[in-house]
């Protein structure tokens, strides 16, 4: 006979806040959210998903056929949501740039503060913020919105495709403590192998660039990035980022 034993499926415990442009140009990539968010419910254990249209303003939905009667104001959001959540905005960020710069900008309703400023409250309060776009990444110079928005995730801007995320080179991450004081221990370990007398200049500058190296590792972690190891440059980009 068969003997099963059943095991529940297994989880990434990452807590995530997908926010999804719906409606206008982005009616083109309907197939291509539907896999992303049927995607994301398998992989993710905690996931809220919330809709918006081509700019985050002060209020967002869940169902859209029930966008103007039943929505939820953002500050709720940023209030309900802690900080250890990691943010998604998936859209093609195509839209005039008044909409993202100035107040009445929204072309469904009249929205009393800029885009820009539900934005910045967004990735002040959710470090880990980046923001999916099905356009070619080749085309982003040509739309002055793409770039205005790209400028206000602090360019975490990443293509919707499935190395999207490694070709931007940064993944979100959650580290665990051990995780962080490893690293750390390590850098300590560094900086006192590059104080050891008779090394050459060359042998010292190796052990204190990798402790910077490490430290820098260790406090992009932190933030909940880290970078793709199949990614060229990712040393560089560590302690850029």
């Amino acid at each position: 006979y068969l003997d099963l034993h059943m095991r529940p499926e297994r989880h990434n415990a990452v807590k995530v806040l997908l926010f999804l442009d719906i409606g206008g140009s982005m009616d083109d990539h309907v197939k291509l959210l539907e896999e992303l968010f049927s995607a994301a419910k398998t992989e993710f254990k905690h996931l809220e998903y919330f809709y918006f249209h081509n700019c985050l303003y002060d209020f967002v939905w869940k169902d859209n056929r029930r966008r103007h009667s039943e929505r939820t104001r953002t500050w709720e959001l940023l209030h309900k949501y802690g900080h250890d959540y990691k943010v998604i905005f998936v859209g093609d960020a195509a839209m005039s740039p008044y909409e993202i710069a100035a107040p009445g900008g929204s072309v469904e309703h009249f929205n009393e503060e800029a885009g820009h400023a539900w934005m910045e409250r967004v990735t002040r309060t959710y470090p880990a913020c980046v923001w999916l776009n099905p356009v070619p990444e080749g085309e982003w110079g040509y739309t002055q919105s793409i770039q205005m928005m790209q400028q206000l995730v602090g360019g975490r801007m990443y293509p919707l495709t499935l190395d999207g995320l490694d070709k931007g080179a940064l993944r979100m991450h959650k580290p665990a403590r051990k995780e962080i004081a490893g690293l750390l221990a390590l850098a300590d370990r560094s900086l006192a192998d590059a104080g050891i007398g008779g090394l050459s200049a060359e042998g010292r500058f190796q052990f204190a660039y990798n402790a910077a190296l490490t430290m820098a590792t260790a406090a992009l972690h932190a933030a909940g990035y880290r970078t793709s190891s199949n990614a060229p440059g990712h040393h560089a980009i560590t302690p850029e980022s």
